[in-house]
């Protein structure tokens, strides 16, 4: 599991940790990539969405970014051997051009005339 840090992320993975990792492995997932949206209130956890695969922000890329694994190449070998091998394989970014990443969240804006 790969977390884009939150300042909640220790209490979050206290109370959702085991039961997350109980219920894929009750579904026989046994690697992959699996991302997971919660929005938090201050006090209660509420889960949106979840998937089984590379997230629609082409999230290849920050993964190998942010953690330096390059998942496409890991989740190849896994399926080709039955080994997980998650560290290891060359970056899909090019070490010598400069790199940056941005995720920017906006609430919905009404647009007058629209």
């Amino acid at each position: 599991m790969f977390i884009f840090e939150s300042p909640s992320t220790s209490e979050f993975r206290q109370r959702f940790d085991e039961k997350l990792q109980k219920m894929f492995s009750s579904i026989g997932i046994k690697e992959g990539t699996i991302w997971i949206e919660v929005f938090y209130d201050g006090k209660d956890y509420y889960f949106n969405e979840a998937g089984y695969r590379y997230g629609g922000s082409v999230s290849i890329y920050p993964i190998d970014y942010l953690y330096g694994i390059n998942q496409m190449a890991a989740d190849i070998h896994y399926a080709l051997t039955g080994e997980s091998k998650i560290y290891g394989y060359t970056s899909l970014i090019d070490a010598s051009k400069e790199r940056r990443y941005v995720i920017v969240f906006t609430d919905f804006i009404s647009i007058p005339g629209r």
